[in-house]
């Protein structure tokens, strides 16, 4: 009975990790079954001090950790849904109390144990397929000469930050002062610039490799292992740096897909528990209410993101070892919690990692690109701090990895984007400041790396092509396409 309630508790944790889109924290994972765990041996110690028999005790408590952990998954969204399923949870754990001595019910509750722990597992090694030939690399020869270490260098990654020109006519927002702003503290601010591609792995780990990924080809589980590594400081920009007597510093965002690497020489840590232990919480009767929304690790992440930029940047800035310092702030991108002024509102707030859906009326789309509004002024008020505050030799740029997608991009491939859907999900703000180099026309994100290591260094890199690829969800999975340029 013991072991029916240990893989019981096991489920959720086991099937989160199987399916998760990034690599996900097995501490977190750990750590939310030995919760799941402790509470269901409490619930079934406390079924028997109620007077009954541990078998029947262990039968019902296996019914409700099942249904109380998967909850999110089966009627959590909807409205009620919380109630009906408690409701239902204990009706199921007074029936498998009440059929205990049924040889049919012993039978499936030795199959449940089975279960629990097999068919996660069985997803997780689906999942990864045949290890074929490579076509990322984390590493390669780059020879970069004439680099000397006597300023700090700062990259901030704003995710989901479009551009002016698509947030005036998409957003009917005017981002002119901001970047005006920007512009009299030395900043150029380029316009347009895109996203090579139109998601964040892919996109900022081009622009740290500075080159494109693979080109159109089909990612393996090699490939995207090595892209993991280039995110977390495995990189051609962080060793051609720390070639040449740079520090580098990571500041983790909160998504699991930026965690300090081995070539990191200062890691500051991400929240933790880590949105794994969300996606657990998600999948259970903690779906949808306060302080377990959709997305909320995102939005604390950005906090602590633009929280480190506002009071602990200054210590590297002003200190004597040059430093490269990477820093991803996990806003304006869904969900939107954030007003303009950075502070959370939880219930008032848009849960969800989209903005627009193709369910939305024009009023409901109004309000949500507002929210997305709200959210892009709260990161300008701590990037026009940063700016400020940054010395005068020293440099610095900050970019979107990717645009936003209030005109449903997320629920088509990107095959079957229209013009407009590839300008907003391309088009990036950019904005650099690299004392004597010329930083504009750089035409996509492969290239902010190149020109920057061309002026910073003796060594030429000449810009790349501009092209735009992405990934495809449907017939061929993990199958890099290229799309046409918007505006070619």
């Amino acid at each position: 009975m013991l072991f029916l309630i240990l893989a019981a508790s096991a489920y959720s944790p086991l099937r989160t990790w199987a399916n998760a889109s990034e690599s996900p924290s097995l501490l977190t994972v750990a750590f939310a079954y030995a919760v799941i765990a402790v509470i269901g041996l409490i619930m079934w110690v406390g079924l028997q001090q109620l007077r009954l028999d541990p078998i029947g005790a262990g039968y019902a408590t296996t019914a409700l950790v099942l249904l109380l952990t998967n909850a999110g998954v089966m009627i959590g969204r909807y409205a009620n849904g919380h109630l009906v399923l408690l409701i239902g949870s204990l009706v199921a754990a007074a029936l498998a109390y009440r059929l205990r001595r049924l040889a049919l019910i012993r039978h499936l509750m030795a199959w449940v144990a089975i279960a629990a722990i097999a068919l996660p597992l069985a997803t997780f090694f689906q999942w990864p397929g045949t290890r074929t030939e490579t076509h990322v690399n984390a590493r390669s020869d780059l020879a970069v000469t004439g680099l000397t270490a006597t300023r700090d260098v700062l990259l901030i990654v704003v995710d989901a930050y479009t551009d002016a020109n698509v947030l005036q006519d998409l957003y009917e927002h005017d981002n002119a002062p901001f970047l005006d702003h920007l512009e009299g503290l030395g900043f150029q601010v380029d316009q347009p610039v895109l996203a090579n591609y139109p998601r964040t792995t892919l996109s900022v780990a081009s622009v740290l490799q500075l080159e494109y990924l693979g080109g159109e080809t089909t990612l393996t589980t090699d490939d995207v292992d090595a892209i993991w590594g280039i995110l977390g400081g495995q990189n051609n920009l962080v060793n051609a740096f720390k070639a040449h007597g740079y520090r580098h510093v990571f500041v983790e965002s909160g998504w699991l897909g930026t965690r300090c690497g081995p070539d990191v020489d200062i890691c500051v840590t991400g929240r933790w528990p880590d949105e794994t232990f969300h996606d657990v919480a998600n999948r259970s009767i903690l779906r949808g209410l306060p302080g377990y929304e959709l997305g909320r690790p995102f939005t604390e992440g950005a906090l602590r993101s633009l929280d480190w930029l506002e009071n602990d940047l200054d210590q590297y800035l002003q200190d004597e070892i040059p430093d490269l310092i990477y820093v991803h702030v996990l806003a304006p991108h869904p969900p939107l919690f954030l007003d303009a002024g950075c502070e959370p509102d939880w219930r008032g707030g848009v849960a969800g990692y989209a903005i627009g859906s193709p369910q939305m009326d024009v009023e409901e789309l109004a309000q949500v690109r507002s929210r997305y509004i709200d959210q892009l002024e709260c990161v300008n008020g701590t990037l026009s701090q940063v700016a400020r505050a940054l010395p005068e030799d020293d440099v610095a740029i900050m970019f979107g990895d990717h645009g936003p997608d209030s005109l449903g991009q997320l629920f088509q491939s990107g095959q079957a984007w229209n013009e407009e859907q590839r300008r907003e999900r391309f088009s990036v703000f950019f904005a650099a400041r690299v004392p004597g180099c010329d930083m504009e026309s750089i035409g996509s994100l492969v290239n902010l790396g190149r020109r920057l290591l061309s002026c910073m260094s003796a060594s030429e890199m000449p810009d790349l092509e501009t092209r735009i690829l992405d990934m495809n969800r449907d017939s061929e999975p993990r199958r890099i396409t290229a799309l046409e340029v918007p505006g070619s």
